[in-house]
């Protein structure tokens, strides 16, 4: 009698338990087929990289600007779109004429949307973050260098608790990428104005998650798209 007395109450416990309704998870976020997620900043963040199948993939190496993969190949400016061999020959998105091609300058500092390789490959509202956007994910979230699937990367929590992940895909030199789960780049959509043969980039190592100034345009980074 006195074991009866203990089990029922605990059967009747679990019996309770089991019929209470289980928390419903969060929906999916979508938007023109890609998912993002809310962190509670002033513009949603892509679970992805463009060219990525997974968070945790490093995604497509694009030049600033350039809106087709080519990681194999040589990241310089004589290969570069948007210049005639140099980053003193610049045919667009130049303030500076002593950067642009015979005194060339448009004035430009943010991508056209047929340059920004977030607008073209996923289309909808996706666009590549701005230097003020990914400055604020910088300075408004918690950032943690950690391991997601195969690659090594920084996780990213934002104020309203959700977070994405950054891979670490590498840093080009020629046509060869080194440091990969170790270092990484994410260009943003503003090019640095005076110093037009530069852009603004998020730079990330184990122990570093900045934008310590321009990186050449020439350069392949990843995008992480925003909307």
């Amino acid at each position: 009698m006195y074991m009866k007395k203990i089990l029922f109450p605990l059967a009747l416990i679990a019996l309770v338990t089991a019929c209470q309704p289980k928390p419903e998870p969060d929906p999916v976020l979508t938007e023109n087929g890609y998912e993002y997620i809310d962190l509670g900043l002033s513009v949603k963040w892509a679970t992805m990289n463009v060219g990525a199948a997974a968070p945790e993939d490093f995604g497509y190496y694009v030049a600033w600007g350039e809106t087709k993969n080519r990681e194999t190949d040589t990241y310089d400016w004589a290969h570069y779109a948007f210049a005639n061999g140099s980053g003193e020959t610049l045919t667009k998105y130049c303030s500076n004429p002593d950067m642009g091609n015979n005194g060339f300058t448009d004035n430009k500092v943010r991508l056209d949307k047929e340059d920004d390789l977030a607008a073209v490959a996923w289309g909808g509202k996706w666009r590549m973050p701005t230097q003020e956007e990914m400055q604020e994910l910088i300075d408004r979230c918690t950032w943690t260098f950690t391991t997601l699937g195969a690659n090594k990367g920084y996780q990213v929590v934002g104020p309203s608790g959700k977070s994405i992940f950054l891979p670490a895909g590498g840093e080009p030199q020629g046509s060869i990428y080194f440091g990969k789960n170790k270092y990484g780049h994410y260009w943003t959509s503003t090019n640095c104005g005076a110093n037009s043969s530069y852009s603004w980039a998020l730079y990330m190592a184990p122990d570093a998650y900045t934008m310590p100034g321009g990186n050449f345009r020439c350069s392949g980074f990843s995008v992480r798209p925003v909307l």
